[in-house]
């Protein structure tokens, strides 16, 4: 039986106008089918947009996840854009929605920080909790949270070392593990925006390669391990615009979700 018996057969890009990079997206089949996307807002009030589709077509703002000064107050102190939160993650799991992300401060490294904010309802601004902090002793970029079958909470992240890094973390405490490289890409600079994905006893991490201009694009590696080691796919990119004629250029940061027909 379809499950989005009216979903339009067509679509315009871009599906989310405006400013708004970095889109990290579920489908959460217990919030009556509805796919959840978070953006970057860099440093802007309020930050972190969450939108809401039935469709994957039709989106709606449901709110912001930072929307009380002082969850994040650093945020007043600085203009820069190049700074502050962005390529967050969101993720659904026992019944809460987390959203990931590192308050960046480029050139001063032990000024940034990361950040998990985690909620009951994500249409209500207010169940929006303060985060939970955590910090690594060098400066990460794009954080990503993935729950393993043994309960261990792995965050996958850039590294300013041109690689992919993972390390546990506390969501009671903000407390950290030790740091590994999991994956340096295909050989296109500044390997970053990573997502892990389990499927069929395989794990999956997907990221973002050759930097944000034209080479952007998407690769992906997988491992019988969470840990590692991961090979690269013999095919990548699996995602990109570059020598195209496409409108869109500089296509990178994506994410993968299962909707509710399997797909």
């Amino acid at each position: 039986m379809d499950q989005h018996p009216s979903r339009p057969k067509g679509y315009t890009n871009p599906i989310l106008p405006g400013w708004n990079p970095d889109p990290s997206c579920i489908f959460v089949p217990e919030w009556d089918n509805t796919f959840f996307c978070v953006t970057s807002s860099f440093m802007i009030f309020p930050g972190l947009p969450i939108y809401s589709s039935k469709d994957l077509i039709n989106w709606k703002l449901g709110c912001n996840v930072v929307n009380r000064q002082g969850q994040v107050p650093e945020l007043g102190l600085h203009d820069a854009q190049d700074n502050r939160i962005f390529a967050p993650t969101i993720r659904y799991h026992d019944k809460k929605f987390y959203v990931i992300v590192e308050y960046v401060t480029i050139g001063d490294a032990e000024a940034s920080f990361g950040l998990v904010f985690s909620s009951s309802d994500p249409f209500d601004p207010d169940s929006w909790s303060d985060p939970i902090v955590f910090r690594q002793p060098q400066s990460i970029l794009d954080p990503d949270l993935f729950w393993d079958d043994d309960g261990r909470v792995l965050v996958q992240a850039a590294s300013f070392r041109q690689e992919i890094v993972q390390f546990e973390l506390d969501l009671d405490t903000g407390a950290t593990g030790p740091e590994k490289t999991l994956w340096k890409g295909t050989g296109g600079i500044a390997p970053e925006g990573p997502h892990l994905y389990k499927k069929d006893s395989w794990y999956y991490l997907l990221i973002a390669e050759g930097g944000t201009d034209l080479p952007h694009c998407v690769t992906v590696a997988r491992s019988r391990n969470p840990n590692g080691p991961f090979e690269g796919f013999a095919d990548n990119p699996i995602l990109m615009n570059r020598n195209t004629s496409g409108y869109f250029q500089t296509i990178g940061h994506a994410d993968f979700f299962q909707d509710g027909d399997g797909n």
